[in-house]
C-alpha cells in the first residue's frame, strides 16, 4: 500500500552496515514513497535515539519545520 503513503511525511536514515534490515529494501521503499532518506556508510542497526545525536539534529528538526 506504498501509495497511501505521503513520502513527504517520511524520514528515512539508514545506514549500509546494518545487519538487521537490508539496505536495498530500504532504499526501494524509500525511493516508491518518495521520501527523504539518509544513506549512511556506518551506523549498524539504529535506534530512535537518533535523533540526540548532534549530527542528525539539524537535518530532522528542518525536516519537521516543513
Amino acid at each position: 500500500h506504498v501509495s497511501e503513503i505521503d513520502g513527504r511525511k517520511v524520514m528515512i536514515i539508514h545506514a549500509e552496515d546494518d545487519k538487521v534490515v537490508c539496505m536495498q529494501e530500504v532504499k526501494e521503499f524509500a525511493e516508491k514513497i518518495n521520501c527523504n532518506f539518509i544513506h549512511l556508510k556506518k551506523g549498524g542497526h539504529m535506534s530512535a535515539n537518533v535523533s540526540s545525536k548532534f549530527r542528525f539534529y539539524w537535518k530532522i528538526k528542518k525536516f519537521f519545520k516543513k
